[in-house]
């Protein structure tokens, strides 16, 4: 980094220093991205992109305000429109537009390293909510469905800006329901529990969650009658987990999906505690359940 003078008009300001940046190496060469595919929905669009053999898409880069993706460089293309961001709303004050711009780059040669250990903060996933056939999001049961959980992004062009939009405001989102260019944002702190069928024949909804997979969550030592613990049996401090009541162990798992991290979960006469640190035993406890949480085929650890 060396001080430096743009126009003659940097450092006249008294107590003003001016800096430039210089890469220590020549950055990749870039080439723009083939575009594939567009789909827009009155204001709203997804450009499927793609390279040349032996390059990739680099990392989305966004921008808010109407910025073109030429600011980031002449080979950067927009692979994401969308007309209003409450991210770039609450940042910029001004213009909600988002756009993401991305580049071909050269195929990475080395493979990242492999975690040690799984990362907390990682692993995050998308789930399909009651399975096939239109399905409407809900809160704990069937009618909860309060307007406070969650907010409508009319004219959204499909599923998946829809998701992009919850993205946007993680960790706040934890799910989406969609239909007909009708967009919900759920942000209910305990998470999507519940679903329902609308009822409409001629419109689909998909019910949609993003957070830790519930499907991952498996029984410990036989899960029935078994109550959570840490290292052995009488291991059970209250750090180790957060306290709240639900209706069933799907309640119960809704709210480990949501959780900022979530190692498991323990259920039993609607007490769930999310777990947050890992369960290495289980004690015998009438009327109890306990699962953890399972990552590629292992039960996910923590360096010490």
């Amino acid at each position: 980094m060396s001080r430096s003078s743009v126009g003659g008009q940097c450092g006249k300001k008294p107590m003003e220093t001016c800096c430039t940046c210089s890469a220590r190496e020549e950055p990749p060469p870039t080439i723009p991205p083939i575009e594939l595919q567009k789909r827009c929905g009155r204001g709203d669009c997804y450009f499927q992109l793609a390279c040349p053999d032996g390059l990739e898409l680099s990392r989305p880069v966004g921008l808010c305000g109407g910025a073109k993706c030429s600011l980031v460089g002449e080979a950067y293309t927009a692979s994401l429109l969308v007309r209003r961001s409450w991210a770039c709303r609450r940042e910029n004050g001004g213009d909600e537009s988002y756009t993401e711009c991305q580049t071909c780059v050269p195929v990475a040669t080395t493979p990242p390293p492999k975690p040690v250990a799984w990362d907390p903060n990682d692993g995050r996933v998308w789930e399909v909510v009651g399975g096939e056939g239109s399905r409407a999001c809900r809160g704990r049961t069937p009618e909860d469905n309060s307007p406070t959980y969650y907010e409508v992004i009319n004219e959204t062009a499909d599923l998946e800006v829809c998701q992009q939009l919850c993205l946007e405001r993680f960790p706040h989102c934890h799910g989406v329901e969609f239909s007909r260019e009708r967009c919900e944002l759920w942000e209910r702190d305990q998470g999507i529990a519940s679903w329902t069928d609308p009822g409409r024949p001629h419109m689909d909804f998909v019910c949609m969650r993003f957070g830790w997979p519930t499907e991952n969550l498996v029984p410990k030592d036989g899960g029935v009658d078994r109550a959570c613990r840490g290292d052995d049996p009488e291991d059970n401090s209250e750090a180790y987990y957060t306290l709240s009541s639900a209706l069933n162990v799907e309640d119960c798992k809704a709210q480990c999906s949501a959780a900022p991290v979530c190692f498991g979960v323990e259920f039993g006469f609607g007490r769930c505690e999310v777990r947050t640190r890992p369960v290495r035993a289980t004690a015998n406890v009438t009327g109890f359940e306990c699962h953890v949480m399972e990552h590629a085929g292992r039960t996910l650890t923590v360096l010490p």
